[in-house]
Order: structure tokens, then C-alpha cells, then sequence
């Protein structure tokens, strides 16, 4: 009895794996959070500070760890993420980012990033 219910276990974790989401263009904040750039993703976080990349499907938290990636906002590949229960997803996304100058007076100014989430999959 514990060879079926072990067989049965393992057969809905193979038929669990879900076909890859594809990441369509979206802008992001500067801080690096894209919203919703695929139908059941929620949003995906690139931080640079702790290079670190969370992704939110269908409300379910994946998150690489601190200092998992050098610098997420510049693309990344074959990255894996963990959710709470140990499930994983690999992650790998294309970016695009530029700066643009704002002068604030007296030629003082400061640079704005612009992040936008150019591709990328979700498997």
C-alpha cells in the first residue's frame, strides 16, 4: 500500500510542471518591480541593492535569496527561485535600462532610471 501511494505521489509531481511563461514587454519602476508581465504573474522584483529577484505566481512568492544574481536589473538567466514550501521555478529576463537627467534649478538636477522588462521565461 505504501508503493502505490508513493507511486501516486510522485506521479502528480511530474504532471505538476507547468508549460514555461513567456515575460512580455513591461515597464518597470525604477525600483525595479515590474507588474503583471505575463496573465498569472503578479509582478516580478529585480533589486540591484541585494541582487535578489522575487516573482509572485498567482499569489504563490518565489525568491532567489540575497546576492543570488550581480545585478538582476541587467538581464539574467537560469536563475532558480524558492517558494516557502521548497517548490522552485527558473527564472531567466531581458532588460533594458537608461538614465535621463532632470535639472532641478541653478544647474543642480538628478538622474532618473527607466527599467523596462524586455522578455524572458518562467519555467
Amino acid at each position: 500500500m505504501r508503493v502505490i501511494a508513493l507511486l501516486a505521489l510522485l506521479c502528480a509531481a511530474t504532471v505538476d510542471a507547468a508549460d514555461p511563461i513567456a515575460l512580455q514587454d513591461t515597464p518597470c519602476s525604477s525600483t525595479g518591480v515590474c507588474l503583471a508581465p505575463a496573465p498569472t504573474v503578479d509582478y516580478l522584483a529585480l533589486s540591484d541593492t541585494y541582487g535578489r529577484v522575487t516573482v509572485s505566481i498567482n499569489g504563490e512568492i518565489y525568491d532567489s535569496g540575497l546576492y543570488a544574481i550581480a545585478s538582476p536589473q541587467e538581464g539574467f538567466s537560469n536563475t532558480v527561485l524558492y517558494a516557502a514550501d521548497g517548490t522552485s521555478v527558473t527564472v531567466s529576463a531581458t532588460t533594458s535600462v537608461y538614465y535621463t537627467r532632470t535639472v532641478a534649478g541653478k544647474g543642480s538636477g538628478y538622474r532618473v532610471k527607466h527599467i523596462t522588462l524586455t522578455g524572458g521565461t518562467i519555467q
